[in-house]
């Protein structure tokens, strides 16, 4: 018998960054982008590099994950925002960061991105 594994009917999961009103589509990782983020990592942490080369580094992960939006516009994104965005990308539930104009509650539940 036969057994034939159609890698190409897989479903995935499409994840949706919206940057400046824009919506851009998060690239599933494969296998040189996880390998390209993994030495990065690696080379971080074996250098303790300072925190300037970890935010570029995190910043190419994006670009590399969510290959339509640019530099330019993620060195405008506040910083904190950037640590949620790198979690999202690599495929993590995060939770949405409050916008500053939002009074925040102690203990309410905050809205999770869309994925």
């Amino acid at each position: 018998m036969t057994k034939i594994l159609n890698i190409d009917t897989l479903t995935s999961d499409q994840r949706t960054l919206v940057l400046g009103g824009v919506e851009h589509p998060v690239v599933e990782m494969n296998v040189d982008n996880f390998i390209a983020t993994t030495k990065a990592a690696e080379e971080l942490q074996s250098t303790n590099a300072p925190l300037t080369a970890q935010v570029e580094s995190a910043v190419s992960l994006i670009i590399r994950s969510v290959p339509t939006v640019s530099r330019d516009t993620l060195n405008k994104v506040p910083l904190r925002h950037l640590q949620t965005i790198v979690a999202f990308v690599r495929g993590d539930e995060v939770e949405a960061v409050p916008d500053a104009s939002e009074p925040v509650v102690p203990g309410a539940k905050r809205p999770r991105a869309r994925k």
